[in-house]
């Protein structure tokens, strides 16, 4: 009877000891799960091509850019004129025409040779067509700026500016010109230029 007490006694423990090993192994492995888990969600990801190139063209980055092409052109100066407008003693000069990717950048120079300062009110850009024969241009369309650098806002009395417009790349249709306005502001000394396609064509790479 002790001996069968014993034997019984023995089992019992021995389930106790293979469910308590049990439990544990499966905790083990539950941790070991998590944690390669774990580790493969924060693991960078695999590409089977190239990683996506980060857009490096934000408005900072664009503004830089432009900034800095604009500075160049300034510096190297005008290499061409293509055309010039007079007004009493004021004179707008195109000095040139650059292009870089999606972008045109119109050099534009101001002189006055008056002692009245220039008050300008705005610098325009039109697309335009004729209204008629021996008509003047009628502005079709009004193109906006990305960027203008060094605008300045007074001409001084016996000075001048340079200023550089940044547009969106164009061409122009059959028929039509660039018209580019400068108009004084509570003055009459209004300035303007027109271009064509021969002279966009002729825009020099920066």
């Amino acid at each position: 009877m002790s001996r069968l007490t014993t034997i019984l006694t023995g089992l019992v423990l021995l389930s106790q000891t293979g469910s308590a090993i049990a439990q544990t192994g499966a905790v083990k492995n539950k941790g070991i799960e998590q944690f390669f888990s774990t580790v493969l969600r924060s693991s960078p990801p695999t590409f089977s091509e190239s990683p996506p190139k980060t857009d490096l063209h934000n408005a900072e980055e664009r503004v830089v850019l432009l900034k800095s092409s604009c500075e160049k052109i300034i510096k190297e100066g005008s290499w061409v004129s293509y055309g010039n407008d007079r007004s009493g003693k004021m004179k707008l000069q195109l000095r040139g025409i650059y292009t870089q990717g999606p972008a045109l950048y119109f050099l534009l120079r101001l002189k006055n040779r008056s002692s009245l300062d220039y008050d300008v009110e705005a610098i325009r850009f039109y697309v335009a067509g004729p209204a008629g024969r021996k008509r003047p241009l009628v502005r079709a369309r009004e193109l906006v700026p990305m960027y203008i650098y060094d605008s300045s806002s007074v001409i001084r009395g016996y000075s001048r500016s340079s200023n550089v417009v940044v547009l969106p790349k164009f061409t122009l249709p059959a028929g039509s010109r660039l018209l580019i306005e400068v108009l004084e502001k509570n003055g009459g000394r209004h300035l303007r230029l027109v271009a064509g396609n021969f002279m966009l064509e002729r825009a020099r790479v920066i």
